[in-house]
Formats: structure tokens, C-alpha cells, sequence
């Protein structure tokens, strides 16, 4: 599918926004692997409010960001509804908002997964948001704080105790 995009745009301008940290770096990798492809790109680099005015507004045919998902796949909603407080890319389609109000009221783990990857499915054919990298991070500690649980995204720190 790539190609298909790829073909007869050679030279082509994206400009992408970026906050400035692991988000900049982020984007300077998706820009030299652009650049591969003969897409032409310039990364703008800003601190975090212009950023997200920035991205807000349309200006830029590429935002680049990170998100902390959850295991319960409705916390991305925020992201892929249409007035989701972290929808920088202006995305929008009322059939993802109609899926997404749906899936909370589905009670069953199996059902919920299934019904949740119909609404990301939409995302996907809209090519509206997409996941590029997971970058890995560490957790350290003083050797007293014990039972720190992580999953793929997120710090559990219910059952965080002290060994004093």
C-alpha cells in the first residue's frame, strides 16, 4: 500500500508538527524514512501549547504525538472522537463517535474487544490516526519500593509497598 501512496508524488511536501523532546526525535525518524521514499518533509518543532494550537488548527499534514493507551480500549476516545479533548488531528467521523458511545455500554470483555476493534477498523480505512512507534522506557526505584507493576503502557502502583 505504501507504493500506491508513494507513486507519481515524488517530491512532495508534509510538514509535520512536533513537540519539542521524544516527540521531535519521533518525528525526525519518520522524516529520514520519508525521505527515503523521495516524500519530502520538514518537521516543525515547538513547545507544548504552541503545539497544540498548532496541530488544533490544520496546518500541517502530519502530527506527530504520543499516547499512553490503556488496556480498556475506550480511553483512546479522547484521541478518535470528534470534540475529543486529544483529537490533535482534527479527526472526525460520526460513525467512530456513534461506535465508540456504543462500546461503553457493552459489559462483556469478548463483545467490548470485538465491538472496539469494528471502531478502530473505521479509524483505519480513514487512515485518520495511526501508530507509528512504541518506544520503550524504564521504571527505577529505591531498592525499599517494592512490587512496581508495569504493563505495556501504563504504571500500576496499587499494590506499591515499602520495605523499611
Amino acid at each position: 500500500q505504501l507504493e500506491i501512496l508513494v507513486e507519481g508524488h515524488d517530491g512532495v511536501g508534509v510538514k509535520m508538527a512536533s513537540a519539542s523532546g521524544s516527540d521531535q526525535r519521533v518525528a525526525e525518524v519518520i522524516q529520514a524514512m520519508w525521505d527515503k521514499l523521495s516524500i519530502k518533509s520538514v518537521v516543525d518543532v515547538m513547545e507544548d501549547a504552541a503545539f497544540k494550537s498548532a496541530a488544533q488548527s490544520g496546518a500541517h499534514e502530519s502530527v506527530v504525538t504520543n499516547a499512553f493507551p490503556s488496556p480498556d480500549p475506550d480511553a483512546m476516545a479522547r484521541v478518535v472522537v470528534c470534540k475529543g479533548s486529544a483529537n490533535w488531528a482534527s479527526y472526525c467521523n460520526p460513525k467512530v463517535d456513534a461506535c465508540m458511545k456504543e462500546g461503553t455500554a457493552i459489559y462483556d470483555d469478548k463483545q467490548r474487544a470485538e465491538h472496539y476493534r469494528q471502531c478502530y477498523q473505521v479509524i483505519y480505512e480513514d487512515a485518520g490516526i495511526f501508530g507509528t512507534v512504541h518506544t520503550p522506557w524504564n521504571v527505577v526505584s529505591r531498592k525499599e519500593v517494592k512490587n512496581i507493576r508495569t504493563n505495556q503502557h501504563l504504571l500500576d502502583m496499587r499494590e506499591v509497598w515499602l520495605d523499611k
